[in-house]
């Protein structure tokens, strides 16, 4: 290919068809079938057809001192290969089944299978079935075959105080952040802030305010629509120089003193 130039090359599908999974030995058994029909010349080896294994158990390790210690698993090997698979990987292993069984002596193990001849696309489920069953003391999984979302929410829980207590020392920092901010922008501007705040009173002290003669008629549906701004700003024509910050107070006040000013007939 390299010789002649990849360009001078193309694909061609030649026969489609579904497979289990990509361990599936119809997919040996075709490229066999179209490898003897066609004899291509650029093969170096023939296609070897799978031969992984479709069945599968499900077995059970146990302490031969007390029972009560035991381990679930599912193997497609033989269960005295995979015991020696254990014992080996016990050795470092670090999990609860192995320290277990590194402390307490390798050879005080035996294994046993629970269920056998499982389809290999199912043993993890049969394997979840028998751990939910017997509950085994040195399983550390225990939720295989739950669903991502349900494995995030049990996760949530197990450390939902932890989780709280760090997303609550996140915002005290970035509350303190911004307050500190604050504090920053008033110190650097300290000077500006003050001189705009006492034009700003100056204008208010200046302005005169045309106080109602007549009565403007108001009503809460009407006053409700304005800004505290302007309602202050209302307040004012109405004689009150002092009035509530709040803007459900701030209406009361004005339809109190309008009540006052312009009793209903």
């Amino acid at each position: 290919m390299r010789t002649n130039g990849i360009e001078t090359f193309n694909i061609e599908l030649m026969e489609e068809f579904e497979v289990i999974d990509k361990h599936d030995s119809k997919i040996g058994e075709k490229e066999l079938e179209y490898y003897n029909k066609f004899k291509p010349t650029l093969n170096m080896i023939s296609p070897k057809i799978s031969q992984s294994k479709e069945l599968g158990r499900i077995y059970s390790i146990q302490y031969k001192q007390d029972e009560n210690w035991f381990y679930i698993g599912s193997t497609e090997v033989c269960l005295t290969t995979r015991l020696c698979q254990h014992k080996s990987a016990s050795l470092k292993g670090n999990t609860p089944f192995y320290t277990f069984m590194r402390e307490n002596g390798r050879e005080n193990f035996t294994i046993k299978c629970i269920e056998d001849n499982v389809p290999i696309n199912h043993l993890v489920i049969r394997e979840n079935y028998w751990i939910n069953t017997k509950k085994p003391t040195l399983n550390k999984n225990i939720n295989l075959c739950i669903t991502d979302k349900e494995r995030d929410r049990l996760k949530y829980l197990k450390n939902k105080n932890k989780i709280l207590e760090q997303a609550n020392k996140r915002r005290l920092l970035k509350r303190d952040e911004i307050n500190t901010q604050k504090r920053d922008h008033y110190h650097k501007n300290k000077e500006r802030i003050a001189d705009a705040d006492k034009q700003k009173r100056k204008k208010l002290r200046e302005t005169s305010f045309e106080v109602y003669t007549d009565s403007p008629e108001f009503i809460y549906e009407m006053l409700k629509n304005y800004t505290v701004f302007e309602l202050k700003e209302i307040a004012k024509k109405f004689g009150l120089l002092s009035s509530p910050r709040k803007k459900e107070a701030l209406i009361s006040k004005i339809l109190d003193k309008q009540n006052n000013i312009f009793p209903p007939v």
